[in-house]
């Protein structure tokens, strides 16, 4: 069976980190580097400590809290079955919290939360994971393996965006699976995965990071830093609503450098 990879690139540019907390908010309501932020409230303006709510155009939604967690322990078994060592007791607890991570993303997908989840795991192992998950998610979740890459999600919530730019994602009329495959093959597959960026060139990226409670990443992505945060809430929802634990998230916001993804759940 071929082992399941990740692309990784290491990144070294200077950076300005902004780290935001609702629960230690500083008396004078400022925000400043330092303070440490949780993805329920998200800060508006950081100069002016400005707080808003999320906007109505970032994919926001009323989720199922059952059945998103339904479906990640789904994708948890399908996962257990087919590479063994997975989200289990002795698994190390970094590794456990990428591994939480996905069942999020997965369960997300499935439920038009996220708009695509993507990962390469090997052609064999996608082609197992696929099975596994098409038994026991309904029909209207797409589950595909194309080549090295599994994904999931559901045709209401990506064809607004494969349409939206067909000249881009289906220049010569490709279908839903074939469109998404191509663009994520080439690492253009950002705004499918709802990371709020195309690819991790956009020039001066925010890089986002998403932990647990013990300070493990789970989730890693470049976005679009006028719109970083939002983006940082929503993804970092879907792992909340999963795990039923508070999230942190920090972003860095580059200093004239392009940003590029260090994690395996990053824009690939």
């Amino acid at each position: 069976m071929k082992k399941p990879t990740h692309r990784h690139s290491e990144s070294s540019e200077a950076s300005t980190t902004k780290r935001i907390d609702s629960s230690q908010k500083r008396a004078d309501d400022t925000l400043t580097d330092g303070t440490l932020a949780s993805s329920s409230e998200i800060a508006g303006d950081s100069k002016a400590g400005n707080r808003k709510e999320l906007p109505l155009g970032i994919w926001q939604v009323v989720r199922d809290i059952d059945e998103t967690r339904r479906r990640g322990k789904v994708a948890q078994r399908a996962f257990q079955t087919v590479l063994g060592r997975w989200n289990r007791p002795g698994v190390p607890a970094d590794e456990i919290a990428v591994q939480e991570g996905i069942e999020a993303q997965i369960a997300a997908a499935s439920l038009g939360y996220k708009p695509l989840y993507f990962d390469p795991w090997g052609s064999e192992c996608s082609e197992l994971l696929a099975e596994e998950l098409r038994m026991a998610f309904p029909s209207d979740v797409e589950i595909h393996a194309v080549g090295d890459y599994l994904f999931v999600y559901r045709n209401e919530a990506v064809r607004p965006i494969l349409d939206g730019d067909a000249a881009f994602y289906r220049p010569n009329g490709e279908d839903d699976p074939t469109a998404i495959a191509r663009v994520s093959e080439r690492g253009d597959n950002g705004d499918l995965l709802g990371y709020g960026a195309r690819n991790v060139l956009i020039p001066l990226g925010a890089r986002v990071t998403v932990k647990n409670e013990e300070g493990y990443t789970e989730i890693f992505f470049v976005s679009n830093p006028a719109e970083a945060e939002s983006w940082a809430a929503v993804r970092a929802a879907d792992i909340e609503v999963y795990t039923g634990r508070p999230e942190t998230i920090l972003i860095e916001y580059q200093s004239g450098e392009t940003a590029v993804a260090d994690h395996p759940n990053a824009i690939l």
